[in-house]
């Protein structure tokens, strides 16, 4: 459907596909004109519709017709044109929308069809019917009318039979019909009955079609004494009937090509005609409809929303106005109906013409449009730039929050207005050379300086040429960036000594760098080492940057240093990585790392740590040597004690083996005394294993161990230890809490806390 949308006061065109093909041979032209230039032959036609339009108003018009030049020529058009206004943020009306639909080819049509209706009944009215009076069996001619004339043409009748009147009807079987007329007595009654007739002696024969009555004339006794002709040429009606025939097919083929939908609806509101795309709306073919009720086909809610319109128009007022059609889905569709009456020659309405046009599409355009409108006047609104916009005479059209607070006015004193009497120092100015530049040539341009409102304010201004004349400007605030590029071009002229002062610090410090400093890439290759690679390593570079890294890294270090490469990839920095690297003589040389990932690259700065590793090495051999020698040391201490116990215990043991031999033949004392020395011995072994199990150098276990348990079991050893002269008492109240740790080191721990 044509849309074109008239902007401004001077009716900017903006339209859709549609409308340039309706446009003909003036489209592109056309897109982006006035319209009072784009259609100047209609130019007061559409000065009225900007005005109602701007005023706030619609406007509907019917068939109107214009006369428009779309292809090089005057051309009559005939269209449904429908107009309303466009708001824009401020809520008044910014330009017109038109929605047409061309109705040229249906008008001619339509007319065209009322001038053959026309021209048949004028056809009609001149063909009176033909009378003819005969007398006697020979049907001799008595009377005859000037249609009568006029059908058989100038030829002698009166007074003669008939057979001699119309010697070229021989054999047609008018004679024989009016011999049996005249014999029996019985009227004859003939439609369309075919002849041929000369109109003239000289003209050749004709093929006509007549409707007639032989009617007998009888005398006051009864008898036939003659026949009366009455009848009508209807070859001309029969002709006219053809034709209208087809023009009625033509008339509902072509109401039958419209988009919208058309029915004609009688007093009952019941169906009579209707065209194809109403079939197609409904699913039902027109046999279905045709005879029903309107509340039938349309349902009882939306007949409903109708009763109104219908009741008016059957009252002689033409209707025009929305509301939903449902369809057979059950869906509900935005139309526009037009209910036109239709009068009998009496005036009285016998029906109307139903007119439907599906607006769903136009509604929601209409709503895109108005959403469009509302986010680019919120967009406006957001952003930071100084937006304006000027029409063709200069005037303010548009001015957003960030223009009010650069120019410290509102909107309502600036829209409508123009840029002279709102800034008048642009004038002679070079931003007004750079505005007449843009608005005469339509290019955009570009200016870039102080501000002639804020001297101190440097500005960068955008401006561009707006379609149908005018322009829009952005102006930015540049002086904080103006301010750092003077900055930056101070910086810049000592900027390449001072580059390569640090360029010169840098491949000092590669150079002079004993850490190993490397460029690697993810794919196992060095990239670039510094010389303390050749030093600690003791290879060349260029063996070390044609070996992959994973030849020079210890097997053992491999997992780790892929896990920390995969790291790098993510994009993680690596604090420390420590691995093994190989040396030229076979050794390896512990390297503690420092990773940091870049594009495609990671950059390591590596430390020897093979010094450290070996000291702290050597630190733990001594420290557990130290951890021995404190064993023995208590265990010196335990010696006194230990050999006093096991020579008490050796004591009871010979003791008892010298009662056993003295008195053998006493079992009961033998039992008694080798029951003592037995436990004497259990004593001392028990004694033996805990000293044993003490001094032993063994590696540290950590397991769950009972505290209370282990501090009971090391009772004795700890009397022994400390002498008879000291008291020990145990507390176990805690329960058999468990802790994780090496027995050994416990007992040893406690020992050393005793001493």
């Amino acid at each position: 459907m044509p849309i074109v949308l008239l902007w401004g006061e001077d009716g900017v065109m903006l339209y859709n596909d549609a409308y340039s093909t309706f446009a003909g041979e003036r489209h592109p032209q056309l897109l982006g004109s006035k319209v009072r230039e784009g259609w100047p032959e209609a130019a007061d036609f559409n000065d009225h519709v900007m005005k109602v339009g701007l005023a706030g108003g619609t406007l509907s018009y019917k068939d109107q017709e214009l006369t428009l030049h779309r292809h090089g020529r005057p051309e009559q058009v005939w269209m449904n044109l429908d107009y309303s206004p466009v708001l824009n943020e401020n809520n008044r009306p910014a330009g017109v929308i038109a929605i047409l639909v061309e109705t040229t080819a249906r008008v001619l049509a339509e007319r065209r069809a009322a001038c053959e209706i026309e021209r048949q009944r004028r056809l009609f009215q001149r063909a009176p019917g033909f009378i003819c009076a005969m007398r006697g069996p020979d049907h001799v001619v008595e009377f005859v009318n000037d249609a009568y004339r006029r059908l058989v043409g100038d030829r002698s009748l009166v007074g003669k039979p008939v057979r001699e009147c119309f010697p070229d009807l021989e054999g047609q079987h008018f004679f024989e019909l009016l011999d049996r007329v005249f014999a029996s007595g019985e009227r004859f009654v003939a439609q369309a009955y075919p002849a041929q007739l000369r109109r003239a002696s000289d003209a050749p024969q004709e093929d006509v079609l007549l409707d007639f009555i032989y009617e007998p004339v009888t005398d006051e006794s009864g008898r036939v004494v003659g026949i009366f002709c009455e009848g009508f040429d209807v070859t001309e009606a029969h002709r006219a009937q053809a034709a209208l025939r087809e023009q009625q097919e033509l008339l509902e083929q072509l109401i039958d090509t419209l988009p919208a939908l058309v029915a004609f609806i009688d007093r009952e509101g019941r169906y009579r005609l209707l065209n194809r795309t109403y079939e197609d709306w409904f699913g039902r073919p027109r046999g279905e409809i045709i005879g029903k009720h309107m509340r039938e086909v349309l349902g009882e809610e939306a007949f409903a929303l109708r009763k109104v319109q219908f009741e008016a128009v059957l009252r002689g007022e033409r209707q025009t106005f929305e509301a939903f059609t449902p369809r057979p889905d059950g869906t509900r569709r935005d139309t526009e109906l037009e209910y036109l009456p239709r009068r009998a020659s009496d005036g009285r309405v016998t029906g109307f013409f139903v007119l439907v046009t599906d607006v769903t599409e136009r509604r929601r355009i209409e709503r895109a449009l108005v959403v469009s409108e509302r986010r680019m006047h919120a967009v406006l609104e957001a952003v930071s730039e100084a937006f304006y916009a000027l029409d063709a005479e200069w005037r303010f059209t548009l001015f957003n929050r960030a223009a009010e607070e650069f120019f410290g006015l509102t909107r309502a004193e600036v829209l409508g207005r123009k840029l002279w009497d709102v800034t008048p120092l642009t004038m002679g100015s070079e931003i007004e050379r750079c505005l007449r530049q843009v608005m005469e040539t339509r290019t955009p341009a570009q200016y870039e300086g102080y501000s002639v409102r804020h001297p101190d304010r440097y500005v960068t201004m955008r401006i561009a040429p707006k379609r149908g004349g005018g322009l829009a400007a952005s102006l930015t605030d540049t002086t904080a960036r103006r301010r750092a590029e003077e900055a930056l071009q101070r910086l810049n002229e000592t900027l390449e000594a001072r580059v390569e002062e640090r360029t010169r610090e840098r491949n000092q410090v590669w150079t002079m760098s004993r850490d190993l400093l490397a460029v690697m890439g993810f794919d196992g290759r060095l990239k670039a080492i510094n010389p303390a690679w050749v030093n600690t390593l003791g290879f060349d570079e260029a063996t070390l940057l044609a070996r992959d890294l994973c030849q020079q890294v210890h097997p053992d270090d491999h997992v780790a240093v892929e896990a920390a490469v995969e790291r790098l990839r993510q994009g993680e920095t690596i604090t420390r990585l420590e691995d093994r690297l190989r040396h030229a003589d076979g050794s390896w040389r512990w390297i503690a790392w420092a990773l940091v990932p870049g594009d495609d690259v990671f950059y390591g700065v590596g430390r020897d740590i093979t010094a450290e590793k070996e000291a702290a090495a050597a630190l733990e051999q001594a420290q557990a040597a130290l951890r021995q020698s404190q064993k023995m040391e208590v265990v010196g201490q335990l010696t006194g004690g230990i050999a006093h116990d096991f020579n008490n215990l050796l004591g009871a043991i010979v003791g008892g083996f010298d009662l056993i031999q003295r008195k053998p033949d006493d079992p009961a004392k033998v039992r008694r005394w080798a029951e003592h020395g037995l436990e004497a011995a259990e004593r001392g072994a028990k004694l033996t294993g805990q000293l044993l199990a003490f001094s032993r150098t063994q590696r540290i276990e950590l397991k769950p161990v009972i505290v209370s348990n282990l501090v009971e079991g090391m009772g004795e050893m700890l009397a022994r230890t400390l002498g008879p002269m000291i008291q020990i008492s145990l507390n176990s109240d805690i329960g058999n809490v468990a802790v994780r740790s090496d027995p050994t080191q416990l007992e040893m721990a406690i020992l050393n806390l005793a001493v």
